[in-house]
């Protein structure tokens, strides 16, 4: 049966340890049957920190620029606020995993 990388759904190859493993981003996976059991993301953490630093960082441009009141460029806070909607997203996404991570020792 062929396994898809739950991160980003390519066909997954069974690797030397047992595990399956995606040649895309290099996801490894554990399935008991067709479900979900643990899940290895390489650099997880460090892009989640990345992702909450990213995010403190657009909240302070966001709040600086808001609060030039007149003066300030809807265009500059569009952008912001559209780049803060995808480090929200992706952080998102990438939370759904957590729990398999987690499993993964």
């Amino acid at each position: 049966m062929e396994m898809k990388c739950p991160l980003c759904s390519v066909s997954m190859r069974e690797s030397e340890e047992g595990c399956l493993v995606c040649p895309h981003c290099l996801t490894r996976a554990r399935f008991r049957g067709e479900e979900l059991e643990a899940l290895n993301i390489p650099g997880y953490r460090a892009r989640l920190m990345e992702l909450e630093r990213m995010n403190l960082e657009l909240i302070g441009r966001i709040e600086e620029e808001g609060g030039r009141g007149e003066a300030r460029d809807r265009r500059l806070l569009q952008s912001l606020h559209a780049e803060r909607q995808r480090v929200l997203s992706e952080y998102g996404f990438l939370g759904c995993f957590s729990a398999y991570q987690d499993r993964w020792d």
